[in-house]
């Protein structure tokens, strides 16, 4: 490891010696303050993917499974198999939202899924399925193709937000300086082989619609989550990954400027509010001193909050803090 690295994250270190949480909303038990690094010499380049694979969240499966996990949500009209688990009489009695569906529209919805998978089966000679899945009771699947030589696609269901509150876009004193949603503006231009695979793909996806599901609901908490198929195609397995899993929700990146602090003491004696608001000053002060640019990672499972906010080191090394909490159910 670099010996500015080294620094950098030993200065961290003293600074998370003792434990700190941060307060998402509805994760009432907090999530610990960690020093994270990225070793660049030994883990490669730095990219959500790379991270991903790295956190042993992403593994191989097939393109029946995966198409079994797409279609599990139509059955039960939940967002994740966690609720049920919890709560398996969750639906016997009411369906408040009048969203689960009856059998002819199930039937009906599985005969377009079918010719979804005709599309990708009979065009793309080389397809790839993937289950990604973290600390909670959520996974979802996505299927990845090679259409030509130098064209990929990548297929992926949209990711319930339990707490997507945490991200507010309009900065105030309350909230993370979080100064916007990172997208990527590049425009992907297909072939016409690779257009016409689109079209058909893109044609059964319209088709098969969107449905709602439900998230946590009873309780006061009524979370309904719209849920369908999403993809997105271009020039390499890595970019299309990334991609399909940022419109699907799973990955978020934003500018970050600095933590508020006014929402971390609420719980704490003045004494103890006092102490955590200097831990939080020192932290921002030396995050912003030490890098010229700060970026939150954002990967949502669904409940499960995983959050990297860091920045690069002139040796290519990147140096901040992870974050990683779960949604609490409390109704």
């Amino acid at each position: 490891m670099d010996i500015q690295t080294e620094q950098l994250l030993g200065t961290l270190e003293v600074l998370l010696d003792k434990e700190l949480d941060l307060f998402l909303p509805c994760h009432e038990n907090g999530a610990k303050l960690k020093p994270f690094v990225w070793d660049t010499n030994i883990q490669g380049a730095f990219t959500p993917l790379n991270l991903i694979q790295s956190e042993g969240w992403m593994t191989q499966t097939d393109i029946e499974l995966a198409f079994s996990s797409w279609q599990w949500s139509e059955d039960t009209c939940l967002a994740a198999k966690g609720i049920f688990n919890d709560c398996s009489d969750y639906l016997d009695d009411r369906d408040d939202e009048n969203i689960v569906l009856d059998n002819e529209t199930k039937i009906d919805r599985i005969k377009k899924y079918q010719v979804l998978r005709n599309a990708i089966e009979v065009n793309i000679p080389c397809i790839q399925a993937f289950t990604l899945s973290c600390n909670s009771g959520y996974s979802l699947s996505i299927i990845v193709g090679q259409i030509t030589e130098h064209e990929w696609i990548c297929l992926s269901p949209t990711v319930p937000q339990e707490t997507q509150c945490y991200i507010n876009k309009t900065p105030s004193p309350n909230n993370d300086r979080i100064k916007g949603l990172i997208t990527d503006p590049k425009v992907y231009n297909i072939s016409r082989v690779g257009f016409a695979i689109e079209t058909q793909i893109k044609t059964a996806l319209k088709k098969l619609g969107s449905i709602q599901v439900y998230g946590w609901y009873h309780g006061g908490y009524n979370h309904l989550h719209d849920y369908k198929i999403v993809y997105t195609v271009g020039e390499s397995f890595e970019q299309v990954v990334e991609n399909a899993l940022k419109i699907a929700g799973l990955i978020e990146i934003y500018d970050f400027d600095s933590f508020a602090i006014g929402e971390q003491i609420v719980a704490y004696s003045e004494d103890e509010a006092k102490e955590v608001e200097e831990r939080f000053q020192h932290i921002n002060v030396f995050l912003n001193q030490s890098f010229l640019q700060l970026k939150l990672y954002r990967f949502c499972f669904w409940d499960y909050e995983n959050i990297y906010i860091i920045g690069e080191s002139k040796s290519q090394d990147f140096v901040g803090i992870s974050i990683k909490s779960q949604f609490v159910y409390n109704p």
